[in-house]
């Protein structure tokens, strides 16, 4: 069976797919333009998943961040409607391979 991948932020695209990888969470920040009070995943990337599962797809959910995100009441969301759940780092000043 041949693999096909789309990129798309609408979730029509993913109608009929298999599985749908949802990266929800921070843009990178340094400094102080990573000074925010509220440190809860947007309604945008909760309907982000729930846009998703709606497609009738496997959910994975990639949650995007520099430090812990407060998931509050979209955890039980995020979580249930997702088939795998992975956090994945910014890599701050080490990246590139640097020491």
């Amino acid at each position: 069976k041949a693999t096909s991948v789309t990129s798309s932020k609408d979730p029509a695209e993913a109608k009929g797919a298999e599985v749908a990888v949802v990266v929800i969470g921070e843009e990178p920040y340094a400094e102080m333009k990573g000074d925010f009070a509220d440190l809860t995943i947007s309604p945008e990337d909760s309907a982000a998943v729930s846009d998703a599962k709606a497609t009738g797809a496997r959910v994975v959910v990639v949650v995007l961040s520099g430090r812990p995100l407060v998931l509050g009441s979209v955890a039980e969301h995020v979580l249930r409607e997702s088939r795998c759940d992975v956090l994945a780092v910014h890599p701050g000043m080490v990246q590139a391979g640097s020491p």
